[in-house]
């Protein structure tokens, strides 16, 4: 059993995320407020959401895991993070906040029906089934890394670690539903930057410095673990780093992390969200290996390879800050935990039910449903998770895959290429699916295999090809969308200043909002800047424009 002081921090933060999720239920009127929050977050509020529900037990439990048994060249999955996370900001979120707004969507599979408006019931219950399927495994990952945070960070069996984690995730998802989610987000965010941080900086002190932590890790590896290459050839090594590309592709569409850029309050905001993410980002980068390093040295024969990161924190920091830290995975795990039950419940409430079932349901009849699925899909993760042989890396690498195979074309050619159409985007949902089971179980043998045959590497980028390629081709070959796609496509591709220089009586303004849509305002303006920003807010809605006192 952990010490009184472990044990004391770790229920007082426990504590804490119960409150919040009180208080979230207090704060929670109708579906949209239990789903986005009111789409009321700020760009840092949400950005540490987004990176708290990708990371989660993957940064806590699963990486510092591969890294411990992988070696060197573990530390090769992290190189794609950074640009991958990037490219999402790029590519995916001001479009998708701004268009989502405009569509009056509140989840991602909600966004693909009323974009794709001619298939629109199948896109959405393919697009609920492929969500629901891979978060099943998402979620019970992230319960085997709690589980495994508070048995072996607190000395408690396994059975009583896994209903802690079981209960807390479930009950304060149903109770507070977004605003509880990302509030615990941004605090369990900063813990994991403090966990990236704090762990690493002790183990380098432990060992005399970082020189001296990587000469006694080079003696004590093997050949292979100590070398970045791990013995393969050049050619090898090519193919191994082009499959890898597909590790942090993924970050374009994973639904429970898009849905941070749907719920943000100024969309205008994106590169504050950016600079945010990278800080957090380059930490983990930094901080993982030196932490799996040094638990190669103090536990060289551990059998169970998910108990590191919390026996790295219990030798490595006093007391109380090792009971915050092994809160804090605890809280990494609830993080995307969390916002995945939530993003079940949603795309069978809001998306299957309200959707395609009954249409005129009220908010109300549609809340209980989103909660029924939230309870049922928590329960059949937590099954997965009791009977699961896989390590969490494992675990979450092929539900991370899966999805981003399954959403990424339907989702980046429905921002960008007018001419996407449902039919597309069904054969691109059904191509990425099938494929991400296909080449991860099929052709591999499992998620992620460390061979040197072709297809023995990470099966997203191949995946993508077909996946893009089957959107692409059967988009073309049938009947286009309706010319509102390429209207509404142009008008969330608008710049933001064009809007802002319409406000400030610049002579060169921009659109103007009437009745019958958008035309373009005079060179004069003369109406008051209040009126004018009145009607651009009342006639768009794609960001919160400043209001004329302020300008």
């Amino acid at each position: 059993m952990a010490s009184t002081i472990i044990l004391g921090a770790f229920v007082v933060y426990l504590l804490a995320v119960l409150g919040i999720g009180v208080w979230g239920a207090s704060e929670t009127g109708n579906q949209e407020d239990y789903l986005l929050g009111g789409r009321g977050l700020n760009i840092v509020w949400a950005t540490l959401s987004e990176q708290a529900s990708l990371w989660s037990g993957w940064l806590t439990v699963g990486l510092p895991a591969f890294v411990y048994s992988s070696g060197m060249l573990g530390v090769w999955w992290f190189f794609w993070c950074i640009p991958g996370n990037l490219l999402a900001w790029g590519v995916v979120a001001k479009r998708l906040s701004r268009y989502s707004r405009m569509l009056k969507a509140l989840t991602l599979p909600e966004f693909l029906g009323k974009r794709y408006d001619s298939r629109y019931q199948s896109v959405i219950l393919l697009a609920a089934a492929g969500a629901a399927y891979f978060y099943f495994f998402y979620v019970a990952a992230q319960v085997l890394a709690g589980t495994s945070a508070i048995r072996n960070g607190l000395g408690f069996t396994k059975t009583t670690g896994f209903a802690i984690t079981v209960v807390i995730v479930i009950g304060y998802t149903l109770a507070g539903g977004y605003l509880a989610v990302s509030l615990t987000d941004v605090m369990q965010g900063i813990l994991m930057m403090i966990f990236a941080i704090a762990v690493p900086l002790a183990t380098i002190a432990q060992f005399g410095g970082l020189d001296g932590l990587m000469t006694q890790y080079s003696a004590a590896a093997s050949a292979s673990a100590a070398s970045w290459t791990a013995g393969l050839s050049g050619s090898e090594l090519i193919v191994s780093s082009i499959f890898l590309v597909g590790f942090g592709l993924p970050f374009l569409a994973q639904p429970h992390g898009v849905v941070r850029y749907m719920s943000m309050k100024k969309p205008s905001q994106i590169g504050y969200g950016m600079m945010v993410m990278s800080i957090f980002q380059v930490l983990a980068l930094i901080g993982v290996p030196i932490l799996a390093f040094g638990g190669v040295l103090l536990f060289p024969d551990l059998a169970n390879v998910d108990a590191l990161a919390p026996k790295m924190i219990v030798e490595t920091l006093p007391g109380w800050l090792a009971g915050i830290l092994l809160a804090g995975i605890v809280a990494a795990v609830m993080s995307t935990a969390d916002s995945q039950l939530l993003v079940v419940g949603s795309t069978i409430g809001e998306d299957a039910y309200k959707g395609v079932i009954s249409p005129n349901a009220s908010d109300r009849k549609v809340m209980m449903v989103t909660r029924a699925a939230v309870l049922v899909a928590g329960g059949i993760a937590a099954a997965i998770a009791w009977t699961t042989p896989d390590t969490v890396f494992t675990a979450i690498a092929f539900a991370w895959g899966g999805l981003g195979t399954t959403f990424m074309a339907p989702l980046v050619l429905g921002l960008w290429w007018d001419r996407a159409n449902g039919a597309g985007a069904i054969a691109g949902l059904v191509v990425g699916f099938v494929g991400a089971g296909l080449f991860s179980q099929v052709l591999t043998g499992g998620p992620v295999i460390a061979g040197t045959g072709l297809f023995d590497r990470y099966f997203v980028l191949p995946v993508l090809i077909m996946s893009f390629g089957a959107d692409i081709i059967v988009s073309l070959l049938t009947e286009p969308p309706s010319d509102q796609v390429s209207e509404n496509i142009r008008e969330v591709s608008r710049p933001l200043n064009e809007e802002l220089s319409v406000v400030s009586g610049s002579s060169s303004p921009g659109p103007a909002a009437t009745d019958g849509g958008f035309e373009e305002a005079p060179d004069t303006l003369t109406v008051p800047e209040e009126s004018l920003v009145t009607e651009f807010v009342k006639g768009r809605s794609l960001d919160d424009l400043p209001s004329a006192s302020s300008t």
